[in-house]
């Protein structure tokens, strides 16, 4: 169905994170995603990371063919899976276009080197 990639430049979200904290961390990332990212060694980077994810998902599912506004935590980042790509949960208007579009998954893929998180992400019917 679509093919998603985004590059976020970690530290800018470590001085999001730094600077805003719970401010800026509970606007863009469910309660799950800031518990991940809180017992990360660098949780500015495992934010960025996640918000790359967010990103790249959002793309896969089709930017151009959204009909409502989407909150960036309708997009939810999980762990790992056994495969080692990440769970994405979907719920209000991402849920509701991926319904439409009969997109059954996502599947994304994320790394922090060299200074910036890198995700790609993968929606199949």
């Amino acid at each position: 169905m679509g093919i998603g990639v985004d590059i976020v430049d970690v530290a800018r979200f470590e001085r999001l994170v730094a600077q805003r904290g719970s401010a800026f961390t509970t606007r863009w990332f469910t309660w799950r995603e800031r518990e991940l990212c809180a017992v990360r060694r660098n949780p500015g980077a495992a934010h960025a990371e996640l918000f790359a994810v967010k990103e790249a998902v959002w793309k896969s599912l089709g930017v151009g063919a959204w009909t409502h506004p989407i909150a960036w935590r309708d997009i939810e980042v999980c762990p790992s899976d056994s495969d080692g790509y990440r769970v994405v949960h979907l719920g209000g208007a991402a849920a509701m276009h991926a319904h439409r579009a009969r997109i059954s998954s996502v599947r994304a893929a994320s790394a922090v080197a060299g200074g910036v998180a890198t995700a790609t992400a993968i929606a199949t019917r």
